[in-house]
């Protein structure tokens, strides 16, 4: 039971790209790839951490541990012209992090091939793609390589294979009398 726990315990602090407390640097990048529009730095915690366009909030963004949704408030669409997206920036992510689309988001023409890490960055590009008042754009963080699960430590097998020698031991005995009954 103690390994099935510790197991369990591994794996799920390994899920964790970013944590509650933590300061990640979100900037919206338009009409330039290299121009940040518009720049907040905040701390993960539960609910929306920013709101974009201000005076005209065009989307909030919420971080959890494992997962980036960010929700638009309105319809409208991203001039095709130019760039427009999201670079999320933060000392937690690096090349062990891979960021892929969950099936709920329902931004059309969003693909994988759009969504990217790069350093300590994830970059989300939806140029020219339309949205509507919901729309969701919901980005899943995960391991860049999937995590081997874990073979117990022999001391683990040492235990148990003394226990069934025990057992057979016993049957022995029983078996030849030598075990009062």
């Amino acid at each position: 039971m103690k390994f099935i726990f510790l197991f369990c315990t591994a794996m799920a602090s390994q899920a964790a790209f970013l944590n509650v407390g933590d300061t990640v640097r979100i900037d919206f990048k338009y009409p330039l790839a290299s121009s940040v529009f518009e720049s907040r730095n905040v701390i993960v915690g539960p609910g929306t951490e920013a709101t974009f366009l201000t005076g005209f909030p065009v989307f909030g963004i919420d971080l959890s541990q494992d997962f980036v949704r960010i929700d638009y408030r309105f319809a409208n669409t991203w001039n095709s012209c130019c760039y427009a997206g999201l670079a999320i920036t933060s000392d937690r992510i690096d090349d062990t992090v891979r960021a892929v689309l969950d099936q709920s988001t329902t931004m059309l023409g969003l693909h994988t091939n759009r969504v990217s890490v790069q350093g300590h960055t994830i970059s989300i590009d939806w140029s020219g793609l339309s949205f509507q008042n919901g729309t969701l754009v919901a980005v899943a963080l995960a391991p860049a390589t999937p995590v081997a699960s874990e073979v117990p430590e022999p001391q683990v097998l040492v235990p148990t294979a003394l226990f069934l020698a025990f057992l057979l031991f016993l049957t022995f005995l029983r078996r030849h009398g030598a075990l009062a009954q």
